[in-house]
């Protein structure tokens, strides 16, 4: 697959006949990913998170667009993939959820967590499913693989921001939102300890997922 870094005229129809949507956006999506790996310590491919999302997407309800966008939605962010390749390819409807999806570019880490959690509230339906299971992917691999140089602040603090994201989203469905409780509080069990996380279960089952998602949110605020 033949690409190159300059953006050319967009094309919002997909070519007719293609074959099958999700199998052409994962085909694709490993294609730009291919050599990457993830960050922690088991140096997985960087594949298996995707094939995660796109999982958690289609199990939180997610439709074919959006299974198709979650293979491809760090492509424009980490590969050499432009905007209208991915209209061209998969059309407007996948293509606006990958925008809905993108950081702006060569944007420094503080200011990237900050507009996810202040533009999370504007996102549509199906990127808060695709940014959800994004989420419940990332703080699982905190529990089970983080990079090895990171110390539990810095664990405890990317779950805090994966929470303040997720808990600006517009409601999502309780499914999606009991995955994500349950891996955060794994998570958190990793990186602020077991009295911390156990305090959480039980507040939880005191209140509820979605009070305890607001109060989880509330201690967000402290810094991420």
């Amino acid at each position: 697959m033949t690409r190159t870094p300059t953006d050319t005229p967009a094309q919002t129809a997909p070519p007719a006949a293609a074959g099958n949507l999700i199998a052409r956006a994962e085909a694709f999506a490993i294609d730009a990913h291919a050599g990457q790996t993830r960050k922690g310590a088991a140096r997985e491919p960087y594949v298996v998170h995707l094939a995660e999302v796109a999982t958690l997407t289609r199990a939180f309800g997610g439709d074919d667009p959006a299974v198709a966008a979650a293979w491809l939605h760090d492509c424009i962010e980490d590969c050499a993939v432009v905007d209208s390749e991915i209209r061209a390819a998969f059309g407007a409807t996948v293509a606006d959820l990958v925008d809905e999806l993108t950081d702006p570019p060569r944007t420094p880490r503080a200011q990237r967590r900050r507009l996810q959690v202040e533009e999370a509230a504007t996102k549509s339906p199906q990127a808060s499913l695709i940014k959800i299971a994004d989420k419940t992917s990332n703080l699982r691999s905190v529990s089970m693989s983080p990079p090895r140089q990171w110390d539990a602040a810095r664990k405890l603090g990317y779950v805090r921001w994966g929470v303040a994201v997720v808990a600006a989203l517009p409601a999502p469905p309780d499914g999606a939102l009991a995955t994500f409780l349950d891996v955060v509080e794994t998570a958190r069990r990793a990186s602020a300890g077991a009295p911390d996380a156990d305090a959480w279960a039980i507040r939880r089952r005191a209140i509820g997922d979605r009070a305890v998602l607001a109060e989880l949110a509330r201690d967000a605020d402290g810094g991420y």
